[in-house]
């Protein structure tokens, strides 16, 4: 079944499909904050340009007014980014995309989130945790935990985790092993993977030179990809459109 030319865990929609790695077993306790206690932080690990940009974003985003509907996308520079209400013009959209930012970033900021009530939340992080030296499980783990404290206080809300996208040749590997984890560790929550890394793959691990200019951050071409990809779960929440009967 095809949803969008996007592979969805439990389904598969796209080969080749990543070799499963073993089950992970997530050993930190979910901790469930309740808003009010849960503080916006810069992660510690962010060199002092990152920082700023971080700290500046996250002000930017504690001012926008909660939503109550629409579609939210939390991510890195690649959904900071993104020109949304170009892509997904027929869905209202709300970016909390932050460049630099990792997995540890994200639970620092996971409040931040809850005081929304979208219809659909769009998850893409942990390309710059790779680039930090953070390995697989950590990813995977941290991933998980940000899920799992979303669906408890927004469980109305529909949950999507994209994969990470290829970037430059030296970390070819480590983003396979980092896909292979989150899609490993997602098949046991209520969430839906979307695995659009094939779809930016050269078939070497790296981007495809159309779709970047510097094999890691898209261009206009590479947005147009990513919006073809996911455009069916953005506006639908990957369900086929309801056929109107014809008399």
């Amino acid at each position: 079944m095809m949803l969008g030319g996007v592979s969805c865990t439990r389904e598969t929609l796209e080969s080749p499909t990543p070799q499963k790695t073993s089950q992970i077993v997530v050993e930190k306790k979910v901790e469930i904050l309740p808003v009010e206690s849960a503080g916006i932080e810069v992660w510690e690990g962010f060199p002092s340009d990152g920082k700023k940009h971080v700290a500046r974003r996250l002000k930017e985003i504690d001012k926008l007014a909660p939503a109550n509907s629409g579609v939210l996308f939390l991510g890195d520079s690649i959904t900071e980014l993104a020109p949304l209400d170009v892509l997904f013009p027929e869905v209202e959209t709300i970016n909390y995309g932050v460049s630099w930012d990792v997995t540890d970033g994200v639970l620092l900021r996971t409040s931040q989130i809850w005081k929304n009530k979208p219809d659909r939340l769009f998850i893409k992080i942990g390309t710059n945790d790779l680039y930090f030296g953070h390995d697989s499980q950590h990813i995977a783990e941290n991933i998980g935990l940000i899920v799992d404290q979303t669906y408890w206080h927004l469980p109305q809300t529909e949950i999507f985790v994209l994969s990470i996208l290829p970037r430059g040749v030296g970390l070819a590997n480590e983003v396979k092993a980092a896909n292979a984890a989150i899609e490993d560790m997602l098949q046991y929550k209520d969430v839906k993977y979307l695995d659009i890394y094939h779809g930016f793959d050269d078939g070497n691990g790296v981007m495809i030179t159309e779709y970047s200019d510097d094999s890691l951050h898209l261009n206009e071409a590479g947005y147009a990809r990513y919006a073809q990809l996911i455009s069916d779960c953005v506006t639908t929440g990957c369900k086929p459109p309801v056929k109107k009967e014809t008399y």
